[in-house]
């Protein structure tokens, strides 16, 4: 059965967690302008194991300037799977970067699926990790990064 956003709100309001308002965060923005079609295809578990994977490797951006990731999801390794390959990039924020890559996989011969492309505004702690996650324009502290994420 098709899973909403919300219930995938209410999971993580459910389980709780250190990182709960971080998921909670990340997965609003990344589901917030899904096509009905990307969400159709998956059941509460698969859509809060997407933000789970998504969210960790934002985490894992760093202080790195770019990360990248192509995949093909699995049930066993992500909780999830799709008949597509999985295109990660986080990356800060830069004009272009949605055309860019879509004519870089043109060229190439793929098509583009599905394209969730939030961005988001992050606080980061000492040890790089995310501590914050902020809508664009909202202020979440000094030293903010602006960052895009596509799948």
């Amino acid at each position: 059965m098709p899973a909403t956003i919300a219930q995938v709100n209410t999971r993580i309001a459910r389980e709780g967690g250190e990182d709960a308002e971080r998921l909670a965060a990340f997965a609003g923005r990344l589901f917030a302008k899904a096509d009905e079609a990307f969400l159709e295809q998956f059941d509460v578990d698969a859509l809060l194991a997407i933000a789970k994977g998504g969210l960790a490797f934002l985490d894992g951006l760093g202080e790195a300037p770019y990360r990248v990731e192509v995949r093909s999801p699995s049930y066993r390794v992500d909780g999830w799977e799709a008949p597509f390959t999985l295109l990660r990039l986080a990356l800060r924020d830069r004009p272009f970067i949605v055309a860019s890559v879509r004519h870089e996989l043109r060229r190439h011969g793929f098509e583009l699926a599905h394209l969730l492309h939030p961005i988001y505004v992050v606080r980061r702690g000492g040890d790089g990790r995310i501590e914050a996650i902020a809508e664009p324009g909202s202020p979440v502290g000094e030293g903010a990064e602006r960052l895009a994420f596509e799948i």
